[in-house]
């Protein structure tokens, strides 16, 4: 009966009944139908000898996504560096970087944001992944074989225009083959 009434409403244009929609987080992967040895996958390789970097505000190098498991030394054609040790770098993670001018120091992700970002696009094959016991699943990124090399240059306050740049022109001149910014502005800008 309402959504009669409503039908009868100027700028009315349509109504559908209310669906219950599933999270899709260490489900993706299988919503779009990639699965370790078929579909899609079977016939890619996965990232692998791809280094992507990624430019935000750092990583967590300990965690279970960066794992270097089954992952062979980086390319010979990359020219990066870790600049911290104990490692966090392996054969995952191959670069490790930071170009904040006013904090400068550690690449350790603080906010979380480059984390997600980085496991997102490269995120190694990670089993019984969740969040307080919900969507339990293997976690894994688009490219889960490729190399990551890492750019803060972002902290929880945003980016600055020229650190940015600092990071892109290290990761080109490193050896990166794609880069993944994940950043944007909060209002609208004019290009003229």
């Amino acid at each position: 009966e309402e959504v009669k009434e409503m039908e009868e409403k100027k700028g009315f244009l349509s109504a559908r009944p209310e669906a219950l929609l599933a999270l899709q987080t260490t489900h993706s992967p299988d919503f779009l139908g990639l699965h370790k040895k078929v579909g899609g996958w079977s016939d890619a390789n996965q990232g692998k000898g791809v280094i992507i970097g990624v430019i935000d505000t750092g990583i967590t190098p300990d965690h279970p996504s960066f794992s270097d498991e089954d992952m062979p030394p980086p390319p010979p054609e990359w020219k990066g560096r870790c600049e911290y040790g104990n490692p966090p770098c392996n054969n995952k993670l191959i670069g490790l970087r930071s170009f904040i001018r006013d904090r400068p120091g550690l690449p350790f992700d603080e906010v979380g944001h480059g984390t997600h970002t980085a496991s997102t696009a490269a995120g190694n094959f990670v089993a019984n992944a969740n969040v307080y016991d919900n969507a339990n699943g293997t976690a894994v990124g688009m490219a889960p074989h490729a190399h990551l090399a890492i750019y803060s240059a972002c902290s929880r306050h945003g980016c600055r225009s020229a650190d940015v740049l600092a990071a892109i022109d290290a990761a080109v001149l490193e050896g990166v083959h794609v880069l993944s910014l994940s950043l944007g502005f909060d209002f609208p800008i004019s290009l003229l």
